[in-house]
């Protein structure tokens, strides 16, 4: 597993990089399997931090997360949660993918009212 880290208009924070690599390479490990090339960029726009991580696996699939926070650890905690959500996602639907979606019975979501008269009018019920 690569993690590059780019610091854009602020000073290079050894304390930061050590918390986002902490806290994101501990869901990238659990959810990710087989190599994965992480791009994880910190920066400050006006007075918003924004943490960006661009995550590519091993088939090619890029997953691109994004988050803005007043606080640029709050923006990467904000980022692992929302790179937790992305991998699990993308988990799903490489599943579908590979075994199909699941039948659903075709009785599902059908409400059955039995205590309506036989031959009543299920759109004129008084």
């Amino acid at each position: 597993m690569v993690l590059r880290t780019t610091f854009l208009h602020m000073e290079k924070s050894k304390a930061l990089e050590d918390f986002a690599r902490k806290k994101i390479l501990s869901r990238i490990e659990r959810k990710a399997h087989g190599p994965v090339d992480v791009q994880l960029s910190f920066a400050l726009v006006q007075h918003l931090h924004k943490a960006k991580l661009v995550l590519k696996d091993k088939v090619g699939e890029r997953i691109v997360v994004e988050q803005i926070d007043t606080d640029m650890y709050g923006a990467v905690n904000k980022l692992a949660g929302s790179l937790d959500r992305a991998l699990v996602k993308r988990k799903g639907r490489l599943l579908r993918r590979r075994f199909g979606k699941a039948q659903e019975p075709e009785d599902a979501g059908l409400v059955v009212n039995d205590d309506a008269p036989a031959g009543a009018d299920p759109d004129n019920i008084e």
